[in-house]
């Protein structure tokens, strides 16, 4: 039997490569082949190209473009080679590339199963409402399934309701990442669909070992890990208290040149499996990322997590679901009153537990998905 994932398995973003690794190996732990569709369209492609440095007769222009040669594009360099790597090594791509849904037209992959998820896939702000994210280039007489999709959002423009109500209704087994998932289904079709985890937690610390990888000179090294999606004053300040009172440096993922004069140890090109061995060897984490939170769950790893503000705000749903899932609320620096030393310690008995549960649903879905 031999399984087709479709998801932003190309983008070059930590969550998204790692997702996608995931959901492959949860995939052929069930016994099928598992290959990712190699489908890379350019709403998505092109958010991480190599910048052009082809000079301009703008000469600020031209000056922002020398100071990012001379600062930033041998990082830049290094790190897309470092993406590209993992997802030709690890991901299995399949054997053909795609940009658009007339390519899978005419070339339809050669799957008995085909599935769409995880990530923000059927969010119609990053894909603009994409139908092959939805499975529609596959024939009706091949299955389909739909793990852990989100919307990354809580509710879905009127407009998109007539197209979202045809689209799902070609998905025969449907979950979704978050409760907000659910009712927005619920709310455009009558159809049953489940809530599961996102497929960074359905492995274990010792499948994540596998493919970490050392970064620099941090092994071995005590530290405090730093994974925002935007950083704020808030994050910046706990991230300091926790440093001052455990004494030992902070360590900053995505850190940009300026970083560097901030009194963190800056992270410049980390590759995703790099990014696994940074939490793995972390002793603290601060993140309002939710694969922060998953990464520093995996490893057992104490850590502080906000919600993220502003022109990010809308993708909350995913960090407050597993907030309530989890029962996480006291680790929300909107909720500390104070920082001391017995709160830089976590008891994850409990979250372990809930988290066996929620893995246990989320496995017998794909289980009675694919081999049913």
């Amino acid at each position: 039997m031999k399984v087709g994932v479709i998801t932003f398995h190309s983008a070059h973003n930590y969550g998204a490569a790692l997702q996608a690794y995931a959901l492959r190996t949860a995939i052929e732990k069930l016994g099928v082949y598992c290959e990712m569709i190699d489908y890379r369209p350019e709403i998505i492609s092109r958010h991480y190209r190599l910048p052009d440095f082809r000079w301009s007769c703008n000469l600020r222009d031209n000056f922002r473009k020398l100071r990012y040669c001379l600062f930033s594009k041998k990082r830049c360099d290094l790190k897309y080679k470092k993406y590209e790597k993992f997802i030709t090594k690890y991901l299995n791509l399949g054997p053909k590339r795609y940009k658009n849904c007339k390519d899978l037209l005419n070339n339809i992959p050669d799957y008995d199963i085909f599935v769409c998820g995880s990530d923000q896939i059927w969010n119609p702000n990053m894909t603009g409402l994409d139908p092959v994210y939805f499975l529609s280039f596959v024939p009706k007489f091949k299955r389909k399934v739909a793990y852990s999709a989100s919307f990354g959002t809580s509710y879905i423009p009127k407009e998109y309701h007539k197209t979202f109500k045809k689209l799902l209704g070609n998905i025969e087994y449907l979950s979704v990442r978050e409760e907000q998932g659910k009712r927005i289904v619920n709310s455009l079709v009558e159809r049953g669909v489940e809530v599961v985890l996102d497929p960074t937690l359905l492995l274990d610390e010792e499948e994540w070992e596998k493919i970490s990888r050392p970064y620099s000179n941090l092994e071995g090294k005590k530290y405090i890990l730093c994974y925002y999606i935007e950083n704020n004053k808030s994050l910046e300040n706990i991230s300091k208290k926790c440093s001052k009172i455990m004494g030992i440096p902070r360590v900053l993922i995505n850190a940009s040149n300026k970083d560097r004069f901030r009194g963190v140890i800056p992270v410049f090109d980390a590759s995703p499996a790099e990014f696994i061995k940074l939490f793995q060897g972390a002793s603290f984490v601060v993140t309002n990322s939710f694969h922060g939170v998953a990464f520093a769950i995996n490893f057992r790893k104490p850590f502080f997590l906000d919600l993220l503000k502003g022109r990010f705000a809308f993708t909350n749903s995913r960090l407050t679901n597993i907030i309530e899932n989890l029962n996480l609320s006291t680790r929300l620096v909107s909720n500390l009153t104070t920082i001391d030393r017995e709160l830089l310690d976590m008891d994850f008995e409990e979250i372990t537990r809930k988290l066996k549960i929620l893995k246990e649903k989320s496995l017998n879905f794909l289980n009675k998905s694919i081999c049913g």
